[in-house]
């Protein structure tokens, strides 16, 4: 009988051996990547979630009630809500009267004799030419 040839003699085994070698090799090298790739998944998932911020605590006040409902409420009881006129007028009449006394003049000496920074005049000033009230004349006011 014929002695039973080695592993190692027969040729072709050697190959699939080295072969199978690099592949547990490759494997354990590619392990932390495989890993690595599991949690970035984990943490895109979790990124991608919808965020849940948390409640603070229950204001013992009661909501604001929004002006609509006031007014409705008011109406309701036989009247609407009075509002107090300011004493003097508003800023946009008195604006207007200034600038009916003294046509042609400038936003910045209107804001002088009213006492107000000339910032704040502008924005009166440019409601009351789209209204209709005053015209603008390069850096000058008339009342329309």
């Amino acid at each position: 009988m014929a002695d039973k040839p080695e592993a190692n003699d027969v040729p072709g085994l050697n190959i699939v051996k080295e072969a199978k070698d690099k592949a547990k090799a490759r494997i354990k090298e590619l392990e932390p990547l495989v890993k690595e790739h599991a949690e970035l998944s984990n943490f895109l998932a979790k990124l991608d979630a919808p965020v849940q911020l948390p409640q603070p605590d229950a204001d013992p006040r009661p909501a604001p009630t929004p002006r609509a409902q006031v007014d409705a409420q008011l109406a309701g009881k036989g009247g609407t809500k009075k509002r107090r006129k300011r004493a003097g007028g508003t800023t946009a009449d008195k604006a207007v009267a200034i600038i009916a006394d003294n046509p042609g003049v400038g936003a910045s000496e209107v804001a002088k004799q009213m006492g107000i920074k000339p910032n704040y005049l502008y924005r009166v000033l440019g409601d009351l030419e789209k209204a209709g009230t005053l015209k603008k004349d390069g850096r000058s006011y008339t009342v329309a």
